[in-house]
């Protein structure tokens, strides 16, 4: 999930690009939030991608820091943000 369709397509570019990457081909989806963008990646990205959970082995959540309404945290404490976020939200379902 990436917070805008500039970044989709880049990431998509890069996915499709595995030989040159040297690394096995990856089955991938790659998903803008058109409607909130970043901020809708940071608060949202948890509901979004509940569906997916049963289906895929590993989520990859993009979006600005600044663009997020995040800007004042470092990029350490943002890491563990959204992690945790996930985890709450698996351990509120189980």
């Amino acid at each position: 999930m990436v917070s805008h369709k500039d970044m989709q397509h880049a990431l998509r570019g890069i996915l499709l690009r595995h030989k040159s990457l040297v690394i096995r081909p990856i089955d991938f989806d790659v998903t803008a939030h058109v409607r909130k963008r970043d901020p809708g990646c940071y608060g949202e990205s948890q509901d979004f991608l509940r569906p997916y959970e049963p289906h895929v082995e590993l989520a990859l959540v993009m979006f600005g820091r600044e663009g997020s309404g995040q800007g004042s945290r470092d990029a350490e404490e943002m890491e563990g943000v959204i992690p945790a976020v996930f985890h709450q939200a698996r351990r509120e379902r189980e």
